[in-house]
């Protein structure tokens, strides 16, 4: 490694370190830190008539939900403004701590969690069952995200990704149970690519689908298979511009190819074809979701779903859409109830809709907090795995369980990200 390399290295883990020690309420420009007025008043301190001195002092109030404790160094009635304290979550046997802290550390994902006071606080643990197993930690193929994966054939199959050291990956591999995987293809027919789509698809309806993937990597090929080995180009130049990180899913016996960045800004377009040889821009009518890149999407309840994604000017969504042919959509929510972000999972199982993991603040903060909903409106919180945080992976419902394969992860800010190879699975009976 040259030295320059060698110093950005070292700058970027000094400033990462730093940033996870910024206090959690930092100062606004209205006058207040943390929604509270820097000078005491209502809310604000019980320091003597809250005139801003150094007399001004603040309390903290920790609640647990589930079995768990939390211990508070230094643990005080009261704490002076600006004083640094730090909460350390201890699960109970058979349980961890969840994705995330609440109350007033919301979004927080760090364990112990750092933080500086300066106004009173409310801050939650939950605790959760460990109801998530590990199908495998290491499994055969690298580790790798934004790659494609798909139930094909009774298998769950892993196609490209993104690998350590930014390598393009154009390998295939199989799975019947998640542990053992079997290489298909090493150096399938496609290019290396990420951000790709994987589907399986049967355009003449009635038969068993192909496996089919779809652009990726600024790309606009179409490829398609029965085995995973052989490889049928469809098309090398499709409709559509290029793109990456988009939406591509299988209805009413078409390909739906929606969103993405093509490099300058997110797309809000929509493409479809029968053939995945020739595309036909879909003329919406009405409102329609916003341009965005990472966001997922399932085809559920006989219709396409758009959800949360990363949009214009890096504006992160919780937003949820719907429609039944691709031209009406709906929303069905502006605000899911789970914090903004992108790059995460989605997927059908047990009649509900799945999303979980992603990222914030342009991929510093990670999740592995899980959410399902059975009308895209109401969204409830479930258990999540000991898995760690993490974007850019992949979900899928096979055999009953709920999977959750690769990814990049990152436990807390003054970590760098790393690609994974584990998967996990939820069992949860299909309904």
């Amino acid at each position: 490694m040259n030295r320059p390399s060698l110093r950005l290295i070292v700058l970027l883990s000094v400033f990462l370190g730093l940033a996870s020690c910024i206090p959690l309420f930092g100062p606004r420009g209205d006058g207040t830190v943390g929604g509270s007025p820097t000078g005491g008043g209502p809310g604000g301190g019980s320091g003597p008539g809250g005139d801003g001195g150094d007399d001004v002092t603040y309390t903290l109030t920790v609640t647990v939900e589930g079995e768990g404790t939390v211990t508070v160094t230094p643990e005080k009635a009261v704490y002076n403004s600006g004083e640094l304290i730090t909460l350390t979550a201890v699960p109970a046997t058979d349980h961890h701590f969840l994705s995330h802290w609440g109350g007033d550390a919301a979004d927080r994902l760090e364990n112990p969690l750092f933080l500086g006071i300066d106004a009173d606080r409310a801050i939650t643990a939950v605790f959760s069952p460990d109801l998530w197993s590990v199908a495998t930690a290491e499994a055969g193929w690298s580790a790798r995200s934004l790659h494609g994966a798909v139930v094909h054939d009774g298998k769950l199959w892993v196609i490209g990704g993104l690998g350590e050291v930014g390598v393009l990956l154009n390998d295939i591999w199989s799975s019947e149970n998640g542990t053992a995987w079997t290489p298909v293809a090493a150096d399938a027919a496609w290019s290396g690519r990420f951000g790709h789509a994987a589907v399986a698809h049967d355009p003449v309806g009635g038969g068993d689908p192909d496996i089919w993937i779809i652009g990726g990597a600024y790309l606009r090929d179409v490829w398609r298979s029965s085995d995973g080995a052989v490889w049928t180009e469809v098309t090398d130049q499709a409709e559509w511009n290029e793109r990456t990180e988009f939406l591509a899913v299988a209805h009413d016996t078409k390909l739906w190819v929606m969103g993405g960045f093509d490099g300058s800004a997110p797309l809000n377009d929509i493409w479809s074809s029968t053939d995945g040889e020739t595309w036909t821009p879909v003329d919406t009518t009405g409102e329609i979701w916003s341009p965005r890149r990472g966001h997922a999407g399932v085809v559920y309840d006989g219709k396409l779903w758009v959800i949360g994604g990363i949009g214009e000017d890096g504006a992160l969504l919780s937003d949820v859409w719907y429609s039944e042919d691709g031209v009406v959509w709906t929303q069905a929510t502006a605000d899911a109830g789970w914090p903004a972000r992108s790059s995460h999972a989605a997927a059908v199982h047990a009649g509900r809709i799945w999303v979980f993991g992603g990222s914030r603040d342009h991929g510093l903060r990670r999740y592995r907090d899980v959410w399902s909903s059975a009308d895209g409106i109401s969204w409830t919180p479930e258990h999540h795995g000991s898995w760690s945080p993490r974007s850019g992976h992949r979900a899928l419902s096979h055999d009953d369980r709920l999977w959750m394969i690769g990814g990049e992860r990152r436990w807390s800010l003054h970590e760098m990200p790393t690609k994974t190879r584990d998967v996990w699975y939820l069992e949860t009976p299909a309904e």
